[in-house]
């Protein structure tokens, strides 16, 4: 039969044992994982009363078997690399609002947001504007104003299918996109 494809049959793909690959309905992911599932899980916690809310279907099943033992992620480390390290430090503290948490080595220097979460901004100027870094805040409009106050210039406001985008670019090109459930 042309065009077939083999794998795993749909009882199994839609077993209890698949359905915990997916991000939304795994029991205690142990991060916050910034993907359209947690938007999603975000804006459906929301009030339904201030127009904002669209009905998401569950998520689709994998198509792949569910891994036997998954790696154990506890911390994510964002990594942008930047061609001046001490020029892009000054971008990313308005960025951030805050001076970086530290500097273990020559040509690193450490934001830190939450036990898991952190961006290290690398100086590597052969891969500088290569990077995208996405930040998931709640809400979005306080946000690029606070940006636009502190000297930067974010992109408009677009609306994605669940959630709503901002982007803008360092000064080396690096994609910076702030992500939210929450527009106003």
């Amino acid at each position: 039969m042309t065009g077939a494809i083999s794998g795993p049959a749909r009882s199994e793909l839609l077993s209890p044992a698949s359905q915990s690959s997916c991000l939304r309905h795994r029991p205690n992911p142990g991060i916050m994982a910034w993907s359209i599932a947690s938007f999603r899980q975000q804006r459906d916690a929301l009030p339904r009363s201030r127009g904002t809310h669209h009905p998401t279907p569950r998520c689709r099943k994998s198509a792949t078997r569910p891994m036997e033992d998954p790696v154990a992620i506890e911390t994510i480390f964002a990594h942008v690399s930047c061609s001046d390290l001490e020029a892009s430090i000054g971008w990313y503290e308005k960025l951030f609002g805050k001076a970086p948490l530290r500097r273990p080595m020559p040509g690193l220097a450490e934001w830190q947001f939450t036990d898991s979460a952190e961006v290290q901004l690398f100086e590597d100027e052969d891969n500088a504007g290569t990077s995208t870094l996405t930040l998931g805040v709640l809400p979005l409009a306080p946000e690029r104003q606070r940006l636009v106050d502190a000297g930067l210039e974010p992109g408009p406001v677009e609306e994605a299918d669940d959630f709503w985008i901002m982007r803008m670019r360092d000064p080396d090109g690096n994609l910076v996109v702030f992500a939210s459930a929450e527009r106003e």
